[in-house]
């Protein structure tokens, strides 16, 4: 019978500790989260974005970006590119760029501010004449630096650029691989660009 009371007694108190203290926990982390909430507002989780400077070298390059967390996102890019020289030479081939950037700003979320990303780039080109052709295959990896920004809730801009480095082949007629490569087989190179686009 004491056991059972002093049971009951230990229930009793453990039950008036939760009731008094659960509330100011609880209320505890409401404030906290708003105050997060408020210091990280996300309000787009998505954004389509036009690389507006490939256009002038007749290039369609688009990206569409989605939010992780409010520090984190993934980009994914597809690039297109056919055009005609005055000298009536064919260049035509297509880009594909996985990336990962990281927003560091502790007044905004992701997708907006400043950012550091690495990415992964692969593309395949197709260059030809009157008298020969050949394809160029490229693999490359590098890292960026950029900013990102929001206007008018829906309206994005960016700007970034960053080094990489590219593994680069050369074949003619797409099957016989020239002794002498249009570009190098391994280097550094520079990439850079500014986007504009629509969050949602």
């Amino acid at each position: 019978m004491n056991n059972l009371a002093k049971k009951l007694g230990w229930a009793a108190g453990l039950c008036l500790f939760l009731l008094l203290h659960c509330p100011r926990l609880a209320h505890s982390q409401i404030v906290y989260k708003k105050e997060e909430a408020a210091r990280k507002p996300i309000f787009k989780k998505n954004i389509v974005k036009l690389n507006y400077l490939s256009l002038g070298i007749g290039s369609l390059s688009l990206f569409y970006e989605r939010v992780i967390n409010p520090n984190l996102s993934f980009q994914t890019g597809l690039l297109y590119t056919r055009r005609v020289s005055i000298f009536n030479n064919l260049t035509s081939g297509v880009a594909i760029t996985p990336e990962l950037r990281y927003y560091f700003s502790e007044k905004k979320s992701a997708p907006q501010g400043f950012f550091i990303g690495g990415f992964l780039r692969y593309t395949n080109y197709y260059f030809s004449s009157a008298t020969s052709g050949y394809r160029i295959i490229s693999i490359a990896g590098g890292i960026l630096v950029g900013s990102q920004w929001i206007l008018n809730r829906w309206l994005t801009i960016d700007v970034w650029g960053g080094p990489m480095y590219a593994f680069n082949q050369t074949m003619q007629d797409d099957t016989v691989r020239l002794l002498t490569p249009v570009l190098p087989e391994r280097g550094p190179e520079f990439r850079i660009g500014s986007t504009l686009g629509i969050a949602f």
